[in-house]
């Protein structure tokens, strides 16, 4: 199933390229921010580390408001997709 945004991807695709990078930068992140939360822009492999889901996001978002995102609970393997749809990041409400 697409995923909405600027420009389509499958869920399936957006899911193996940030399982793919996590697990290559697992190591180093468990290491050094074990607990926080990370969002991986999968086009870009850029990472945005904080606290909460809420400040991972909202640092992806300023930073790629047309991101896909993967989103990693560090050294807990809870994971959350996310594919904006918004132009706007000044529409996220944190």
């Amino acid at each position: 199933m697409p995923v909405a945004g600027d420009c389509a991807m499958d869920t399936n695709e957006l899911i193996q390229k940030g399982e793919k990078i996590y697990t290559r930068l697992k190591a180093k992140l468990e290491s050094e921010h074990h607990g926080k939360f990370v969002a991986i822009d999968v086009s870009t492999e850029e990472t945005y580390v904080g606290d909460s889901v809420e400040a991972v996001l909202e640092s992806a978002v300023t930073a790629k408001p047309d991101g896909f995102f993967h989103i990693v609970h560090i050294g807990s393997g809870s994971v959350y997709r996310l594919g904006t749809v918004m132009t706007d990041a000044s529409q996220w409400k944190f």
